[in-house]
């Protein structure tokens, strides 16, 4: 879709299983919300949202139907009175110029109890850098239809929980990779689509030698083995290790959040540490600065934090406003 939709639908407007991708399988496909139309909102004063769920890389029954808690929040100033302490978020939406919730091929699970993987099935037996790869398409392809991140058209942050989280970080390599083909032009845009503006990563997973190393159990070496192959090649796709964040490469990056749950019983708190670390070591600035690293408390246990929805639409608010406050164009 190059233009806003009919003027007959009303918004906020929805849009589900676009494929992303041609030829396409069911899980390369994303989910569409404007929250008013396109021509409404301008590219110099909003931006996308573009969310990538978590679930281990493998999970099936974790899709872009995570984000719906946090939709209907962020959304719901269109719709009920705000109160007062809903007024950030308001605020935040009038910044915000549509949603887009991805779905990407994931790695093995041959031991999930109800939709086990089958090892035919190409689109559930995938390694890295597949998933972020399919992130990468699914950014081309709105960069095409809407806009986004292209030369002229809307700025964009990316949103991830878990290895989601992660993935969002490792986007920003796949869109500076010169080994890839991609080349940066003079404006900083790479392969036609602009870095972005900012991340915000939730639970994430930033470095997966310290995350097998910091669980006795089995299964955290099976998950990673299985969407990273062995261990020579975990290093190289962590974030937190590898960096690559700095101004002279990131140029558009103005603001990251980084938040996480002392609750979380299946990622420990030394992944968010580690890549504060990693960013503070590339002069992003924890208190007020263009860079700015927002590292936020969260409550709840890991998959709560989605579940319950207020704590991501805040961190994506906190994102947003933080941007706003910049007062800096967000158009690309």
């Amino acid at each position: 879709m190059a233009s806003d939709p009919h003027n007959s639908i009303s918004y906020p407007y929805h849009a589900r299983n676009i494929p992303y991708t041609s030829p396409s399988s069911p899980l390369q496909t994303l989910d569409i919300c404007l929250p008013r139309p396109l021509s409404s909102s301008d590219p110099t004063s909003t931006i996308w949202i573009i969310y990538i769920h978590g679930g281990a890389w493998r999970d099936p029954l974790l899709t872009s139907h995570q984000f719906d808690p946090a939709l209907r929040i962020l959304l719901s100033p269109l719709s009920q009175p705000t109160p007062t302490s809903g007024l950030g978020r308001a605020k935040a939406l009038t910044h915000i110029a549509g949603f887009a919730t991805l779905n990407y091929r994931l790695s093995s699970y041959p031991s999930h109890p109800t939709h086990p993987s089958d090892p035919t099935d190409e689109s559930r037996n995938v390694r890295h850098p597949a998933h972020v790869e399919d992130v990468r398409a699914a950014l081309e392809w709105l960069a095409g239809e809407y806009k986004v991140g292209a030369l002229g058209g809307w700025g964009w942050v990316v949103v991830g929980h878990s290895c989601g989280a992660m993935m969002g970080l490792q986007l920003l390599h796949q869109l500076r990779d010169i080994d890839l083909g991609i080349e940066r032009d003079m404006d900083g845009v790479a392969g036609g689509l602009s870095m972005p503006l900012g991340v915000v990563g939730l639970e994430g997973i930033y470095d997966l030698e310290a995350f097998v190393r910091n669980h006795e159990e089995k299964v955290y070496r099976e998950i990673v083995t299985n969407a990273f192959g062995d261990e020579e090649g975990w290093r190289e796709a962590s974030p937190a290790v590898m960096g690559g964040f700095g101004r002279e490469i990131w140029r558009e990056g103005r603001v990251v959040v980084l938040g996480h749950s002392g609750e979380d019983e299946l990622v420990e708190r030394e992944q968010v540490e580690r890549m504060v670390g990693r960013l503070v070591g590339e002069e992003w600035e924890e208190e007020r600065g263009e860079r700015r690293l927002l590292v936020v408390k969260l409550w709840g246990k890991h998959d709560e934090i989605w579940e319950e929805g207020t704590q991501v639409a805040d961190a994506i608010g906190a994102a947003v406003l933080d941007l706003a406050d910049q007062n800096i164009p967000f158009k690309q």
